[in-house]
C-alpha cells in the first residue's frame, strides 16, 4: 500500500530537481530535504534523494542518504538504483564515496556493469587509504566481486587487485583470485597475473651475472636497474644487496 505521505514527497522532490536544474543549488537541497522529511522510512525516496546531492557534487550528503536508504536491505531493485548514485560519485571524482555505497549494494545486484564500478572506484581508494593501514575489508570484497566473473573486468584492474593483495600479504586472496581465472578457462591471464614485476625483469641480468660469480658486473647492472626504477622494491632491494656485498655500507643503509 502507497504511503500516505508519498505523492507530496515525490512532487517535492520533483521541485528540488527542476531547482537543480536552473542551478539553484541551496533551493534543491532544502526541498530535498523536505521531502524526505515527508516520507524517511522510504528507500527509493532516500536513493532519489542521495541521487540529486551526487549529481550536485556533494559526495558525503550522497552517501549518508544511499546508507540510510539501503541498511538492511538486500534488493536487486535498490541495488540498481545504489549504483547510479555510486556512478555519479566516481565520475565527479568522489571515489571513496562511490565505493562505500557499492560496498553496501553489489552483491544485490553483481553485474558487469556493477562489479566494473566497484573495481574502478575500490582500486584507487584502496591504495589511498593503505598509508593509515591496509582496508583488507575492501580488498576482499573487490577480489570476491572480481572472481564472480574475471572474463568481465578490465585485465589491467585484474593486474593491479593481483599486485595489491601480494603487495598487502594476502595470499588467500591472492590464491582466490588465481583460481577463480584459472576455473574459468583463463590460463594465459593468469600467467600474466604471476608474471614478474618490471623491476625483477630488469634486474635478471644482475641476477645472472651474480649467479655465474661477476660481482663487479652485478653491481653495475643492479645499480642500473635501480636508476631506471627507482621506487621499485625489488630494484632497491637487489642494488643495497650488491652494494653491501662490495663493502659500500653507507649506499647499502641508504637503499636498504
Amino acid at each position: 500500500m502507497a504511503q500516505p505521505h508519498r505523492p507530496q514527497a515525490e512532487a517535492r522532490l520533483a521541485a528540488a530537481e527542476a531547482a537543480a536544474r536552473a542551478g539553484d543549488v541551496a533551493g534543491a537541497v532544502a526541498l530535498a530535504a523536505v521531502a524526505i522529511e515527508q516520507d524517511a522510512a522510504d528507500p527509493v525516496l532516500l536513493l532519489h534523494a542521495a541521487l540529486l546531492h551526487a549529481r550536485l557534487e556533494r559526495p558525503d550528503s550522497a552517501t549518508a542518504l544511499a546508507t540510510r536508504a539501503l541498511a538492511g536491505r538486500d534488493d536487486a531493485a535498490l541495488a540498481a538504483l545504489a549504483t547510479r548514485v555510486a556512478g555519479h560519485l566516481h565520475v565527479t571524482g568522489a571515489p571513496a564515496a562511490a565505493t562505500s555505497v557499492l560496498r553496501l549494494c553489489w552483491r544485490s545486484h553483481p553485474n558487469r556493469a556493477t562489479i566494473g564500478l566497484l573495481l574502478a572506484a575500490g582500486l584507487p581508494s584502496f591504495r589511498r587509504g593503505m598509508q593509515d593501514g591496509a582496508d583488507l575489508g575492501l580488498l576482499a570484497a573487490l577480489v570476491d566481486a572480481a572472481s564472480l566473473d574475471p572474463a568481465g573486468v578490465a585485465e589491467g584492474d585484474l593486474l593491479e587487485l593481483a599486485r595489491l593483495a601480494e603487495e598487502a600479504g594476502c595470499d588467500d586472496l591472492l590464491r582466490a583470485l588465481g583460481g577463480a581465472v584459472l576455473a574459468r578457462g583463463g590460463r594465459a591471464l593468469a600467467g600474466r597475473l604471476a608474471r614478474p614485476g618490471l623491476g625483477v625483469v630488469q634486474s635478471l641480468p644482475g641476477l645472472a651475472l651474480n649467479a655465474t660469480h661477476r660481482p663487479a658486473l652485478a653491481s653495475f647492472a643492479f645499480a642500473a636497474a635501480h636508476a631506471g626504477l627507482p621506487a621499485d622494491p625489488s630494484a632497491r632491494f637487489n642494488a643495497g644487496q650488491a652494494a653491501l656485498a662490495a663493502g659500500d655500507v653507507a649506499t647499502a643503509a641508504r637503499l636498504l
